[in-house]
């Protein structure tokens, strides 16, 4: 059985059946078959073992499979051994009963061990999942080095998890395999002995972005358990590091020094991250320590605003005692100080020879009385995705949804994530709304774009199966206050209808983050069209920018070419086989026409993010951030796109947007 093929997938099996068959379904899914499987058993239960031959027999039909029988409570990396050792091939890859790879997985292996004659190990960057997982099959990956990959990216990101590697089987002769004792979750010794023999020895390792290996994460998941004693030991990697310089030495001592310092910093970070998620993780004793004394200085000497009914106080603590101190003088009790010196005492308000002028929004539904007007039009789903924050700002929301679009034929969907607060959940959930939550993947990508994605299409999935024909895409932390909206909306797609493309209707987008010089830098927030045309727009590969893809890039090649918007607009572009000619005056036509831009007052949008300013793009100067505003996309499509006074603007430098986006 072996000789038809040169890798076999060996699994160590120790019950969980349920989980097993999906690992064994995402195998059968493959799009090639070149591959045998090997599963190696020590598990201690009959009914195991039995639920194994059952399950083994099924998927016979599909998969040559091969069942080795081993000592009850052998240990997942000795039962492993078993199963390598059970192998005739040449390439060994590793899946754990509980994880899933995608169904182009094995091909792509494939084609790295065709590529490179020398290959030693392909590492894969997991996916962690609790649910469901979301693969996303980019065939991106690349060749690695310990000096690259580690030395010099100063980080432990990529770490390798015996579940996502396949190796050529000189490993286990030259390097030896996973310590069967080791504490870690991670056998980090290993993986530096490794890299160093590839090093040594000019042998290829190949590393595959996330994406095809899916690693669950459970609460009674034995690797799990581990992972929180890697991180509370995981100093312990720093004398092996110090130990592979010495033998190496192929940086410098200083290079050295600021890894390792590195390092502890993100050990400090992780391990304190672990503490606050898990409740049952108890922290090393040095940062028991640091903790404690921070609450000791904190009871020593805290200053707090606060507020209590219409007044407003500065709490000081000091010792332990509780000091209030009135703020600013006034007998006005039914308003706020701030409030009343900046609305009745000082008007106009100038500051340094500017004007500043403000809005004032109900933070709360029981102060908003206004109701759209009785408008008859198709079944609108309005999609809230993102993190719910603190408090009820995503509740008030709805609730002020629901007074607004009283009338409205509308289903309200909140999109977020399965590790939010189930307080949170609940409280929109007795409110009657549509709740989705998705896991998230271990590659956010640029600016988090691909949680927008993943959660904004599992709304788009709810609305659909919800009857919705048309969608507004929104944000959770975002609040828009005026009335008639959907109206206005489909109205506007009547006055201006779309030619071709093969869309029901133009899209309606938002000014507020849509910039003139920024190609095809539509807007995310705030999306409103037809559900077909908002699925093509955000059904769309996920992104595989980082922090080091927009270091490499000058600020106008971020500006223009990497931001998170221009991302979907050229693969939306892609999805409706539009040729993309990477211009200003491409972008213009692209805007004029399958889009309408409309002003953010037209829909009185409140975001409470970065800044308190309304405004906060007006520099009435010549400016790269400069929105295109509905005046300027009115003209665009009169003019068919074309907008030569735009070509050439005066600004000269951009603000420092590699910052800013984050």
């Amino acid at each position: 059985m072996h000789n038809l093929c040169n890798l076999s997938v060996v699994i160590p099996y120790h019950g969980r059946i349920s989980f097993f068959r999906e690992t064994l379904e995402s195998l059968k899914q493959q799009t090639t078959k070149d591959f045998c499987v090997i599963i190696s058993d020590d598990s201690d239960e009959l009914r195991d073992q039995k639920d194994l031959a059952v399950t083994v027999k099924e998927y016979k039909r599909f998969l040559p499979i091969k069942v080795v029988r081993t000592k009850a409570n052998l240990g997942p990396i000795a039962n492993t051994k078993q199963a390598i050792d059970a192998a005739s091939t040449d390439f060994i890859r590793i899946l754990h009963t509980d994880d899933i790879i995608a169904p182009n997985t094995i091909r792509l292996e494939f084609e790295i061990i065709k590529k490179f004659p020398n290959l030693l190990m392909i590492f894969h960057n997991a996916s962690p999942f609790k649910n469901k997982f979301v693969p996303n099959e980019h065939g991106r990956y690349s060749e690695n080095t310990w000096i690259n990959s580690w030395l010099l990216d100063k980080s432990l990101n990529r770490t390798i998890l015996p579940s996502c590697i396949v190796f050529h089987k000189r490993i286990l002769y030259e390097v030896g395999f996973f310590n069967p004792n080791f504490k870690f979750m991670y056998d980090w010794e290993w993986q530096i002995r490794v890299f160093e023999y590839a090093y040594i020895h000019h042998q290829t390792l190949v590393e595959i972005l996330p994406g095809y290996v899916g690693w669950r994460m459970s609460n009674d998941q034995e690797s799990s358990t581990k992972c929180l004693l890697c991180w509370k030991d995981s100093r312990k990697i720093i004398p092996i590091i110090k130990a592979s310089y010495n033998r190496l030495n192929v940086i410098k001592k200083r290079d050295l020094n600021k890894l390792l310092r590195n390092l502890k910093r993100e050990y400090n970070n992780r391990c304190l991250c672990e503490y606050y998620t898990y409740k049952n993780f108890r922290l090393p004793f040095r940062l028991r320590i640091k903790i404690f004394l921070k609450k000791i200085k904190k009871l020593i000497y805290n200053v707090k605003d606060t507020s209590k009914g219409t007044k407003e106080y500065t709490k000081i603590t000091v010792l332990g005692i509780k000091i209030k101190i009135k703020k600013g003088k006034t007998s006005r009790e039914s308003k706020t100080i701030v409030k009343w010196l900046i609305a009745n005492k000082v008007v106009p308000l100038i500051y340094k020879n500017n004007f500043y002028y403000y809005n004032c929004f109900p933070m709360l539904s029981e102060n908003y009385y206004r109701v759209s007007n009785e408008y008859k039009h198709p079944k609108v789903g309005i999609v809230l995705q993102g993190p719910l924050f603190d408090g009820n700002f995503v509740a008030e929301t709805i609730k002020i949804y629901k007074s607004n679009f009283k009338f409205s034929n509308v289903e309200f969907i909140v999109s977020t994530w399965s590790d939010e607060k189930e307080k949170q959940i609940q409280i929109l959930k007795e409110k009657g709304i549509h709740i989705v939550l998705s896991d998230k993947i271990s590659n956010a990508g640029g600016g988090n774009l691909n949680f927008q994605i993943i959660s904004t299409l599992a709304g788009l999935k709810k609305a659909r199966e919800l009857n919705c024909e048309y969608v507004v895409k929104t944000r959770t932390d975002q609040r828009f206050y005026e009335t008639n909206i959907l109206e206005t909306c489909f109205n506007l797609q009547k006055i201006f209808p779309v030619n071709s493309y093969k869309l029901h209707s133009r899209l309606i987008a938002l000014s507020f983050n849509t910039f003139k010089y920024r190609w095809y830098g539509i807007s995310d927030m705030f999306l409103f069209g037809h559900i077909d045309d908002v699925e093509k727009y955000w059904n769309i590969p996920f992104s595989d920018q980082s922090d080091e893809t927009w270091a490499t890039k000058n600020q106008f090649e971020q500006f223009q070419q990497l931001c998170p918007e221009t991302y979907i607009v050229r693969h939306f572009l892609k999805n409706i086989n539009y040729n993309v000619k990477d211009t200003l005056q491409d972008s213009y036509k692209v805007i004029a026409d399958l889009f309408v831009i409309i002003d953010k007052e037209m829909i009185e949008m409140y975001w409470p993010k970065y800044s308190n300013m309304s405004c906060r793009w007006e520099f009435f100067c010549p400016h790269a951030m400069e929105e295109l505003r509905f005046k300027d996309w009115i003209n665009l499509y009169m003019r068919k796109g074309k907008m030569q006074e735009w070509e050439n603007p005066l600004w000269t430098s951009l603000p420092n947007y590699s910052s800013s986006r984050k």
